[in-house]
């Protein structure tokens, strides 16, 4: 890859890495309109966000300090979004969880498939 003249050439690399991210996370939300349960949904996004945010963090790769040089805010932006979906996520399996209480049946003795309980 080369820079147009008068381009910084150093900020091709963080500039790509964005784009990459930015792409990724559409990808991730288009692939989460895929289920119908909205807290599946909400585990799927906070799964993949989680992973993005955990390889970001590895030293071992040194991503990050590249990826600031474009977005300086990146990782409070994953560990905000980890937060909303797990917020989304507990209060849809807490509305489950009453629902449940509320129409008689309970846990113990109602057969429940993975994604109607997630």
């Amino acid at each position: 890859m080369t820079a147009p003249q008068g381009t910084n050439s150093a900020l091709l690399l963080p500039k790509l890495f964005a784009r990459i991210l930015s792409a990724l996370g559409m990808t991730l939300k288009k692939k989460s309109e895929n289920y119908d349960d909205p807290a599946l949904s909400n585990l799927f996004l906070l799964n993949n966000y989680n992973y993005i945010a955990k390889a970001l963090e590895d030293d071992e790769d040194g991503l990050l300090p590249v990826i600031k040089e474009q977005n300086t805010q990146i990782l409070s932006f994953y560990r905000s979004e980890i937060e909303q979906y797990i917020n989304h996520y507990i209060r849809r399996y807490i509305f489950k969880q009453k629902d449940c209480v509320h129409s008689g049946g309970s846990l113990s003795n109602r057969n429940f498939s993975a994604g109607t309980l997630a």
